[in-house]
């Protein structure tokens, strides 16, 4: 069976709920989802830290979903 990868974030400002998490482009191994989830944390956290206080600990989290071709 073949699988594709969702990646998929979720921002979280610590001591406030995380924001709902969101998923992004799918890819055909999870060695080029990881990579991209890296890339994309880095994006969002500048993004939304970028208007807090720089003191305030954001976190970004990812993870790569993985799915059956069939499935999708």
């Amino acid at each position: 069976m073949n699988f594709i990868y969702v990646l998929v974030l979720q921002a979280c400002l610590v001591g406030k709920p995380c924001l709902p998490s969101a998923q992004f482009d799918r890819y055909d191994n999870h060695y080029d989802c990881a990579m991209a989830g890296y890339t994309q944390s880095r994006l969002l956290h500048k993004l939304i830290a970028k208007d807090q206080d720089k003191n305030m600990p954001l976190a970004v989290k990812f993870w790569c979903a993985k799915y059956p071709i069939s499935d999708i």
